[in-house]
Formats: structure tokens, C-alpha cells, sequence
């Protein structure tokens, strides 16, 4: 199997710590070479480290600006994916490839664009950008493999919107066992990993799917 990541809406806080946290927690029987993380140039030396865990992959133009990212993601990025030949895309974001037939797995992390109450004191103009952002969200979210959340809150608050069974619904908190810490256990930060390669083994070889079930077991181990 080989994953895909998309990062390049990576800015930095939580959202760098979770992928971080999750590299570093690569369960041992996937192979580093197999996990590609797409990135902006304006994001070079963010994960630098971590490359014993993964292929980092740095693009010009999602770096100029927001609309140039969002461009490249969803005209440039599912050719580069199609030609890396990748079996399943991790998006932890809300936007997530539209037109492209490779499965993917989202991961909802700002549910901002569907609180109303919040909507009601932002600018017009942030009123404008936020209901754009949740109707893409409903798009993108109905079109993937899986969608992951980070708290039942969040996932009770979109799931009548989703439509989606609950077995693709999973919440993993990433190994959040505060609200200031995600330095805990192995175990619980694999679970994206774990829940990715469930999603797209039907679509490996027996060999790989093997592997899926033997890393599927040592995770449960560690918890």
C-alpha cells in the first residue's frame, strides 16, 4: 500500500503537532518509502526530521499564495498523485480533493464554518468565507473513503450533515490525553494509520493486506 499525505495547508500548532505525532508513530511494518507527504516549498524545514519516516515532496506553486494552494490541490495535486501511484490520500483538513478517484480519508479538525454562533459575530466577509469552507467540507466529506474526528462533539455536531455510515465516522483524538499535551502512548496517536490502511486494503496485494491485519493487532496491543 502506498499513502499519501496532503499538508500543504499545514501552517503550524496542532494541526503540524498531529501529523508530527503520527510520522513519528508509524507502525514498523510500513515501510517509510511507502508514505508520501506533499508539502510547500514555504513549508521546508517544518518536518525536515522526520524524513527516516516518510518521502517529503515540496511544491513552487501551492507556496504563493492561499488561492494558488487551493488551485494546485485540485487541479495539479490528483495527477502527481495518480503518477506517484498512491492507493489512499490522508487530508487532515477540511478541504479535501473533489475531483479526484483515488480514495481518501479526511480529518474534520475546524467545525468553526458550522457554528452558528459563532458565524453571527464574524465579518461579513468572514461570514462569506466560512459558509464557502462548510459547504465544501459537506462536499468533499460525502465524496471520501472515511472521514476521522477529533472529538464526539465535533462528530455529532456534522454527521446529520455528512450523511455518512458511522463505521467511516471514527473519532481518534490522536493520542490527546490533555488538552495541553499529546505526548502520551503510542497506540492511541497509530490509529489514523490503522484506520487508513483498514480503508484501502481491499485494494492491496494479500501480502500488504497481511501486514495491515499484523500492524492492526500490535496497535491494539499497545492499548
Amino acid at each position: 500500500m502506498k499513502l499519501g499525505i496532503k499538508a500543504t495547508q499545514i501552517v503550524g500548532g496542532g494541526g503540524l503537532a498531529h501529523l508530527r505525532k503520527l510520522l513519528e508513530h508509524r507502525p514498523e511494518v510500513v515501510p517509510p518509502d511507502s508514505i508520501i507527504v506533499f508539502l510547500s516549498e514555504k513549508q521546508r524545514g517544518m518536518l525536515d526530521d522526520l524524513s527516516l519516516h516518510c518521502r517529503l515532496k515540496y511544491y513552487r506553486f501551492p507556496a504563493i499564495n492561499g488561492l494558488c494552494r487551493i488551485v494546485w490541490e485540485l487541479c495539479a495535486l490528483p495527477f502527481i498523485i495518480r503518477r506517484e501511484k498512491i492507493d489512499l490520500l490522508f487530508e487532515p483538513g477540511n478541504l479535501g480533493l473533489i475531483f479526484s478517484t483515488v480514495k481518501r480519508v479526511m480529518l474534520i479538525h475546524n467545525v468553526a464554518p458550522f457554528d452558528r454562533a459563532y458565524i453571527k459575530m464574524e465579518t461579513i466577509r468572514q461570514k462569506i468565507r466560512l459558509t464557502i469552507l462548510s459547504a465544501l467540507t459537506i462536499i468533499s466529506a460525502r465524496r471520501a473513503s472515511g472521514v476521522i474526528f477529533l472529538t464526539e462533539f465535533s462528530r455529532n455536531m456534522l454527521s446529520d450533515k455528512l450523511r455518512l455510515a458511522k463505521d467511516i465516522q471514527p473519532v481518534i483524538n490522536h493520542g490527546a490525553e490533555h488538552f495541553t499535551s499529546i505526548d502520551v502512548s503510542p497506540g492511541p496517536v497509530r490509529e489514523p494509520f490503522i484506520f487508513c490502511m483498514h480503508t484501502s486494503s481491499h485494494a492491496c496485494s494479500p501480502v500488504a493486506q497481511s501486514l495491515i491485519w499484523t500492524a492492526a493487532s500490535a496497535d491494539a496491543s499497545h492499548r
